[in-house]
């Protein structure tokens, strides 16, 4: 619930979070194993600490993004045991 008092010009949901970076977000909120491939730790590169963990998400059978996010997912799912990446132009 959202007080009509409180100043939401910082505010940022989920959907914020990841088009502001979407490799930190994938990186910092789901597992570094992708079927047979394991991610490289971004967090590590550019600062050299990692940041504290918390409970990451194991990645789903299936994947669904936009056609805009393909040079990112291509860096995570190339050379991974994923069959197939599917991306549809609208």
């Amino acid at each position: 619930m959202i007080c009509s008092n409180e100043d939401l010009s910082s505010y940022k949901d989920q959907s914020d979070e990841f088009y502001e970076d979407p490799l930190m977000y994938l990186n910092r909120n789901f597992e570094a194993n992708v079927g047979n491939k394991t991610l490289k730790d971004p967090t590590e590169q550019q600062s050299g600490q990692k940041i504290v963990p918390h409970k990451k998400q194991s990645w789903p059978s299936h994947v669904i993004y936009f056609e805009a996010l393909q040079p990112i997912m291509d860096q995570i799912f190339n050379g991974s045991n994923y069959d197939e990446v599917i991306y549809c132009h609208v």
